[in-house]
């Protein structure tokens, strides 16, 4: 019994450290978008640029055709995102299926984000101002654990598996040797 009582804390303990120092770390979306929609008369851009309107619980994309043209002009209540050529606005509000075609500008494209009720949450490409200073750092959406979990492969399971086995295999028999050590310094302790 005086065993089982000191076996248990020395393994939580073990277990603790090992937990502490994993690199196991998963990020998910608290919005799960459909997919970006295909391309509309041959125009596709995989760049992307979504807002978040809280007014009216809508979400909108914009896929602009060259992200190197795209600024924003500063305003006191608002800013003017200008996109210096053909762009692909789509909108879309949870509970829908895929994003609702909205808006396809030839030329340029001007769209105003009130800082009172507009929210930039994602973009894969860095946003500037007019005179050069940053507005939205690139941050491109992060998919959902469940998602990359579809994605992978059965093998590819496997395979991190088997890589897995012999880091296992190391900790298993570390915690005997330190286990073995412990029991030994014990008996030392308790013979002096």
């Amino acid at each position: 019994m005086k065993k089982i009582l000191i076996t248990i804390p020395i393994l939580s303990v073990f277990l603790s450290v090992l937990l502490l120092f994993s690199s196991f770390s998963v990020k998910a979306n608290d919005v799960v978008f459909p997919a970006f929609p295909e391309p509309v008369e041959g125009q596709s851009s995989t760049h992307y640029f979504i807002i978040y309107q809280p007014e009216y619980n809508e979400y909108k994309l914009f896929k602009p055709l060259d992200p190197n043209n795209v600024y924003v002009i500063k305003g006191s209540d608002s800013d003017t995102f200008h996109f210096g050529g053909s762009a692909l606005i789509y909108k879309w509000k949870e509970g829908e299926t895929a994003w609702r075609y909205y808006l396809d500008a030839d030329d340029e494209t001007y769209s105003t984000m009130y800082h009172d009720r507009d929210i930039v949450l994602y973009s894969s490409f860095d946003v500037y101002y007019t005179d050069g200073t940053i507005f939205f750092q690139r941050a491109p959406i992060r998919e959902s654990f469940l998602a990359q979990v579809k994605k992978v492969r059965m093998g590819a399971v496997m395979e991190t598996v088997a890589k897995m086995v012999p880091v296992v295999m190391i900790a298993v028999a570390g915690f005997l040797g330190f286990r073995k050590a412990f029991n030994l310094l014990l008996r030392a302790f308790q013979g002096a």
